[in-house]
């Protein structure tokens, strides 16, 4: 349970395990990939991380399986379907409004293969040896890339990702837990982040911690217990906002 009064925080629970995150800088959008084995369905979700509204609440296209999710960008949410059940090789793409959830354009006869400054880069998967276009991200169109001046070089500059360190440095952020195998370490101006894995009675759980610059806990929580592989990269912080999941299916959003 989270333990904190203090900092705000936002959670949303899935039906299906959080697949993949994307992080739009410049409109502070997360995007979420949800997929369910079980109903063959794939799923997008769209946060405003600043004000914790949904704006698009779980999408799904008319092939709600072989589909996912190539990018967040400038408040366009592109997907993606794949050539076919056993390739991995992406197909047409389908951009969507991350503000509204009104698709913009689609175009299946190219597939994307990047971003540069107002456009996404595609290329006609009919043709060898690739030719690559630029389309305009809200509206499909070929286009000439314009340079923006929040240049490249920009980007990840908001993030914050987790290290793996050395659990007897950081005995005192663990306590009274003794780890088993991997624990990971962020910090920010005023924080410091760790998550860590302990087993009792067979049973592996994750959990992250979150100190202030007083070395003060101000939240607790269980990422994930009954685990059968450890993992790294649980958490990460986008400008003051601590993201992780928690139980493979719900997103929880935590204000630093």
């Amino acid at each position: 349970m989270i333990k904190d009064k203090v900092n705000t925080h936002f959670s949303k629970e899935f039906n299906g395990f959080v697949w993949k995150i994307m992080v739009d800088e410049k409109k502070d959008m997360l995007a979420l990939e949800i997929r369910n084995a079980e109903l063959k369905t794939t799923s997008f979700t769209c946060i405003n991380i600043n004000n914790q509204q949904v704006t698009i609440n779980n999408l799904q296209l008319e092939e709600s399986w072989f589909c996912g999710m190539e990018i967040i960008s400038d408040g366009v949410l592109l997907l993606h379907y794949y050539i076919n059940e056993s390739s991995p090789e992406h197909k047409g793409m389908i951009a969507f409004d991350a503000c509204s959830g009104k698709m913009l354009w689609e175009n299946y006869t190219h597939a994307y293969s990047g971003e540069k400054w107002n456009a996404f880069i595609a290329y006609n998967t009919r043709i060898e040896p690739k030719r690559f276009v630029y389309l305009d991200k809200t509206t499909g169109q070929v286009v000439q890339p314009i340079p923006d001046d929040e240049k490249a070089s920009l980007q990840n500059s908001f993030f914050t990702f987790p290290e793996l360190v050395d659990a007897k440095v950081y005995e005192s952020y663990l306590s009274p837990h003794t780890p088993e195998g991997i624990v990971e370490l962020a910090q920010t101006d005023n924080t410091t982040i760790i998550s860590f894995y302990i087993k009792d009675n067979q049973v592996v759980t994750n959990y992250i911690r979150v100190f202030n610059n007083m070395n003060e806990l101000v939240l607790e929580d269980k990422m994930l217990s009954d685990i059968q592989n450890q993992g790294s990269d649980t958490f990460f912080v986008y400008k003051k906002c601590l993201l992780y999941i928690k139980n493979r299916s719900k997103i929880v959003g935590y204000f630093l």
